[in-house]
C-alpha cells in the first residue's frame, strides 16, 4: 500500500489487487479515502481506466487541500507505450473525482518502465522518478532512473529527464520527496 494526506489530516490509502469488483480479473490498482479520524469517504474505488493485463506497483502523493495524483506501472495502456511496461497516473480531487483522464508518465517507449515514486507540493504541482529499462538521457545500456515534472493540471513541465549521471550498471527503486 501507499498512503498521502492532506494538511487536515485526511488521508487516501491506495494498494495493488488481485481482481477487482468492476470486472478486472487481473492485477489492479484499488483506493480508499479517509477523514482524519479515520472513517471511510465514499466507496473503495479502481484507479486505472486501462484494465487490460497487469496494473502493479502504485505510488500516491497530495497536495495540501487533499487533492491526489496516483502514479503505477501497466503492462499495456491506452496512451503510446505499447510495448511493455509504462508509468501510468490519474489526477483526482479532495473530494475523490477524477481530474482528467489517465495519462501516460514516461515519454521513453523502448524498454520497461517500472517502481514509480511521486512527491507533490503544497499548491499540486508533482514529480514522478521511476527506473527505465534504457532512456534518451544517455544511459542506454542498463536501467536508469527517469523523470518527468507536471504542473497541478497535469500538464507536462519541460521533457522527461535522467536523474542519474553514473551509467554503469542497474540504477533502480528510485524514492522522491517535496
Amino acid at each position: 500500500p501507499a498512503i498521502a494526506s492532506a494538511a487536515d489530516g485526511d488521508f487516501v490509502v491506495i494498494w495493488e489487487s488481485y481482481g477487482a469488483s468492476v470486472g478486472d480479473s487481473s492485477r489492479t490498482i484499488q483506493g480508499q479515502r479517509y477523514t482524519a479520524a479515520g472513517v471511510p469517504q465514499g466507496a473503495q474505488f479502481q484507479v486505472e481506466s486501462y484494465t487490460t493485463s497487469a496494473q502493479r506497483a502504485p505510488a500516491v502523493a497530495s497536495d495540501a487541500n487533499g487533492n491526489f495524483v496516483v502514479v503505477w506501472k501497466s503492462f499495456g495502456s491506452n496512451s503510446s507505450d505499447l510495448s511493455s511496461y509504462s508509468i501510468q497516473g490519474q489526477r483526482y480531487s479532495a473530494a475523490g473525482a477524477t481530474q482528467g483522464t489517465e495519462f501516460q508518465v514516461n515519454s521513453y517507449t523502448l524498454g520497461p518502465q517500472a517502481d514509480p515514486a511521486i512527491a507533490s507540493d503544497a499548491d499540486g504541482g508533482f514529480v514522478v522518478v521511476w527506473h527505465s529499462n534504457g532512456s534518451s538521457g544517455g544511459d542506454y545500456l542498463d536501467r536508469s532512473i527517469q523523470g518527468q515534472r507536471f504542473a497541478a493540471e497535469g500538464a507536462a513541465l519541460g521533457a522527461q529527464f535522467q536523474v542519474n549521471s553514473y551509467t554503469t550498471g542497474d540504477q533502480q527503486i528510485p524514492a522522491i520527496a517535496t
